[in-house]
């Protein structure tokens, strides 16, 4: 290991080094609101340079420096988390603060080739992980009121770029100069000032050029991306199934065992039914997008449950409670949705978080939270739709929900004639929903599978002209926009259709292959949304179950963990053990309710303790047989020295053999040493002697060597 120099750190060094560090110390900062970042950079950068002595290059001053980055990047993100929403391919609040400490700490050790590579290279990374935005929006912006717009960030992060890279060039050729031990000619400095210079001006001139271009750059690299993610990642990021936006002209595969796979329990009385989760206003071209930037933030109730951790938020009036049903919602571990998922007449929500916000399109999405907590929904208990029944006709503007592109009327025109044939022009929306409903279950067929063609027009147009089979996804969105041509207000939504309850369980459960699409339609007499099941029966998720005894029993077991886990979270530390032993009651319930099951289980389980047995008796027999069975039987006369030396105060270690102990006990009772000796040397001779000793030989020997070990136990401190 390398002594700790003398020679103090270079200002000019330091001071380039600190210059690197702050570029993307400042892009980071306006870009995730994270001024304790930048006041940690500057912290460490101060005391970096009042410490002038550098650190030993040692393994453990490395380890220490490394440590305490470690230590201020778990403190920042646990006290102080930046946004995290504003990053993509890689949660950049993590790595960037992380890559800036790390650069940080190794400005403490002697400017050396390697540690001025190192500050160079992280500063670098640190830079683009701090350049990967994909959102400006903010709830409490800090500094994003100066940066809120992609022109500005691009500025911004220009600027930041081109001040690192002037600077690198001069830090690695002052340290080179501080630590170069060769004496090149003049002429050979001149030549690589002079390709400095000019590597310089390119890079500035190629950053001008593409200043300008910057966005369009930036937008074309994120439309390849979203299309290769949606394309050939799907079957990696199926745990998360709904976003703000839905491709029409994606291949619904054929359902697989990954399908059958659980992502969420609902512990309720009623029929969960319909979970909506995104509701989606503007088509265009294939694609359904979501307007959730008007989503107003709830206000929680007042806590009237005495020290519990979860929040209750409000987004109509609950009915009264003696009508009401609480349905408990539980995603499995692994499922993760941008989006809380609920029936359309849940009115309250109990949830661990920080906040909930509700879209006009009764889309609820929530703060910081644990899926694994779960939350809790109220709803009636007898529902008569499971529509989300808001808002009232006269907060409605309908303009959104009528939207239909131009290009699609002429050919939507011809199609909605056929469905609307024979239906007045004033009839009620009843009327309307009715009959598109009964076109497109007649005239078309439920299949997956089908793949549209890239040049063969719109999704819609294609699947109601062309192929006349399809997914959920274009039955919902072709009743939404042969609805919107009609005059009703409709839009289109994605969730869960949650009616599988396995055999012999009190909860629903729903999987991947339960994911839906449908449609709202609004009716101005009632001022309500009303669903629109377009899909036909084949395509619907029923309420038939699979799930075979163990399946069952095993997701029983789950759901009680779950919930307990859910229930001390939630601060119901009584009721979560309460649950967990009813769960477990109720486990053992089913499975011994049946007599023919009892028996089964009963029968299985001797089988299983008979096996267990018979493999120990064999185990044993091999032991025998390898030791041979007169060496077996000298077992007992060993207990029968080990009870007496313990008796005699000497007690025996693993590790310890009879000839051991017999030592250990001549310092204290020699004596009774002196007697154990020739019983311990006889059966050494048989246990390790070279001819194997019958079992009448081991019998005798035992035989003389309980006579031997009659008579009065002295206490360890007397003589015999």
């Amino acid at each position: 290991m390398n002594q700790p120099t003398t020679q103090p750190k270079d200002p000019g060094v330091l001071g380039l080094m600190a210059v690197i560090l702050l570029c993307p110390a400042t892009v980071f900062m306006v870009v995730a609101d994270a001024p304790q970042t930048m006041a940690l950079v500057l912290l460490g950068l101060l005391v970096s340079a009042v410490w002038r002595q550098p650190l030993a290059r040692t393994t453990r001053s490395y380890v220490y420096t490394t440590m305490a980055a470690l230590v201020a990047m778990v403190g920042q993100h646990q006290l102080l988390p930046a946004h995290a929403e504003r990053f993509f391919l890689m949660p950049g609040e993590i790595y960037c603060p992380l890559l800036l400490y790390l650069a940080v700490a190794m400005t403490f050790f002697e400017a050396r080739e390697s540690i001025v590579a190192a500050v160079v290279a992280l500063a670098i990374l640190a830079t683009v992980i701090a350049g990967n935005v994909v959102s400006f929006h903010s709830r409490d912006p800090m500094f994003l009121q100066f940066v809120d717009n992609m022109v500005d960030f691009h500025r911004l992060y220009g600027i930041a770029a081109l001040i690192e890279t002037v600077a690198i060039p001069l830090l690695l050729g002052r340290a080179a100069r501080q630590h170069s031990q060769d004496s090149r000619p003049r002429r050979g400095r001149l030549a690589g000032s002079l390709v400095l210079t000019a590597c310089l001006a390119i890079a500035a001139l190629v950053a001008f050029a593409m200043y300008s271009s910057a966005i369009g750059l930036q937008r074309g690299f994120q439309d390849i991306l979203a299309s290769f993610l949606q394309r050939y990642g799907r079957q990696r990021t199926r745990d998360t199934l709904f976003g703000r936006q839905v491709d029409l002209w994606r291949t619904a595969a054929p359902l697989s065992r990954r399908d059958q796979t659980v992502v969420l329990r609902v512990r309720s009385k009623r029929v969960p039914g319909y979970l909506r989760g995104y509701a989606y206003q503007s088509y265009e071209f294939g694609q359904w997008d979501s307007d959730d930037g008007n989503a107003q933030l709830l206000q929680p109730l007042p806590n009237e449950a005495g020290p519990i951790t979860f929040r209750v938020f409000e987004r109509f009036a609950p009915p009264p409670p003696d009508q009401s049903e609480r349905l408990d919602i539980l995603p499995a571990s692994g499922f993760r949705s941008q989006v809380l998922l609920l029936p359309g007449d849940a009115s309250r929500i109990e949830i661990i978080s920080t906040e909930v916000r509700l879209s006009p399109d009764g889309v609820m999405f929530a703060g910081s939270w644990e899926p694994a907590t779960g939350y809790v929904a109220v709803a009636p208990r007898l529902p008569l739709t499971f529509s989300y029944p808001g808002p009232a006709g006269n907060r409605l503007d309908p303009a959104p929900y009528l939207e239909v592109p131009g290009y699609l009327r002429p050919a939507l025109r011809e199609i909605a004639a056929e469905a609307f044939a024979g239906l007045p022009d004033d009839a009620p929306p009843e009327a309307a929903i009715a009959a598109v409903v009964n076109y497109l279950k007649h005239t078309c067929h439920y299949e997956l599978g089908v793949q549209m063609e890239m040049h063969g027009g719109d999704p819609v147009v294609q699947f109601l002209t062309n192929w006349r089979r399809g997914h959920c996804e274009l039955f919902a969105a072709s009743a939404a926009l042969l609805l919107r041509l009609r005059g009703v207000p409709t839009r289109y939504v994605t969730g869960f259709v949650c009616v599988e309850q396995p055999p012999g369980v009190q909860h629903y459960v729903a999987r991947l292959a339960d994911a839906h699409a449908w449609a709202e339609a609004y009716n101005d007499r009632t001022g309500t949304w009303e669903l629109v099941e377009a899909t036909p029966a084949a395509g619907i998720p029923h309420d038939t179950s699979e799930t075979t005894l163990f399946g069952s029993l095993l997701d029983s077991l789950v759901l009680v963990w779950q919930r307990m886990l859910a229930l001390m979270k939630r601060g119901y530390i009584a009721q979560a053990l309460f649950s967990f032993f009813l769960g477990i009651w109720g486990c053992l319930r089913y499975l011994f309710a049946n007599p023919w099951r009892a028996t089964a289980i009963v029968g299985s389980l001797a089988l299983l303790v008979y096996w267990f047995r018979h493999r120990r008796r064999q185990r044993h027999l091999a032991r025998i047989r390898e030791m041979g069975a007169a060496r077996w039987l000298l077992r007992r006369p060993r207990e029968l020295l080990l009870k007496r030396f313990q008796k005699a105060g000497v007690t025996a270690a693993p590790a310890d053999t009879l000839r051991h102990l017999l030592a250990r006990l001549a310092s204290s009772q020699a004596p009774l040493a002196t007697a154990l000796a020739p019983v311990i040397g006889e059966y050494e001779q048989l246990r390790y002697g070279p001819e194997q000793p019958s079992p009448e030989d081991v019998r005798q020997f035992e035989r003389r060597l309980r006579s031997a070990l009659r008579g009065p136990t002295p206490k360890p401190d007397q003589d015999l």
